[in-house]
């Protein structure tokens, strides 16, 4: 058995069969770029050419933690450190962000695919879902003009507002899932293709967010995202120099 497998082996008894398969997947993609051989720099411009916007500062973590346990070295550790300013963010280069337009295009689309794939688009619009929110949602999580997010990220449950207009868009299905069956890859690639917007379940997650971002403090916007530091939700506030005018403006001094 190799030492990368002694390595899976030992984190099978700690790690949930999910969280074994992602791990599996990401170093499926370390060994594609030459990993363990090949240095960070090359490593990190192949992933650049390769995956537009792949999360290099995820596959680098990884990277840094099986190169120190299994071959016991630390460049990858090392240059993360030295570049630590240049990993704050999540994906390489640019993030880019949805317009209005964009969305309203990716929604018409929606509408016109089968019903747990509509869904997926609509609750990861207005409710801000994670991807996997998102398709753990039940029909029973959505009471009044509420929806509860059961189990989000660090296995927080969470309170959000989701209006009867909204409601309407989604579709009616005969399982107790409203996402069930739906293959998020292939209707976020069809989707791609027929708008010609290239975005990810979780670009439509940073819409929603930044949309909030308006009338929310950043406080607010953390509890409705289900942030555990204000310091990521900062990523999503975007500050309108009108807006904050007219606030002052119309504050009154004592």
């Amino acid at each position: 058995m190799s030492k990368i497998e002694q390595y899976f082996e030992v984190k099978r008894s700690t790690w949930s069969p999910t969280t074994l398969a992602s791990e599996r997947s990401r170093y499926s993609k370390l060994l594609s770029f030459g990993f363990p051989d090949v240095d960070p720099i090359t490593l990190l411009n192949k992933v650049k050419q390769h995956y537009k916007r792949y999360s290099v500062k995820q596959l680098f973590i990884r990277a840094a933690a099986i190169e120190e346990q299994v071959f016991g070295t630390t460049r990858y550790k090392q240059f993360m450190h030295q570049h630590k300013e240049a990993f704050r963010g999540s994906y390489i280069g640019k993030t880019f962000s949805l317009s209005d337009q964009q969305v309203r295009d990716i929604l018409v689309i929606a509408n016109t695919l089968q019903p747990a794939q509509n869904n997926f688009i609509v609750v990861c619009v207005y409710g801000g879902l994670r991807k996997q929110e998102a398709l753990r949602l039940l029909w029973e999580h959505i009471d009044g003009e509420k929806l509860l997010v059961k189990g989000g990220k660090g296995a927080r449950d969470r309170l959000l507002p989701f209006p009867s207009a909204t409601q309407r868009s989604l579709a009616t299905t005969r399982t107790p899932a409203v996402c069930k069956g739906c293959n998020v890859a292939k209707t976020v690639s069809y989707i791609c293709d027929t708008t010609k917007v290239k975005f990810t379940p979780h670009d439509l997650r940073s819409y929603c967010l930044t949309r909030y971002s308006q009338t929310l403090t950043p406080f607010e916007l953390q509890k409705f995202a289900g942030h555990s530091s204000v310091k990521t939700t900062e990523r999503y506030v975007r500050v309108n120099a009108d807006r904050v005018l007219e606030k002052l403006t119309n504050m009154e001094m004592l």
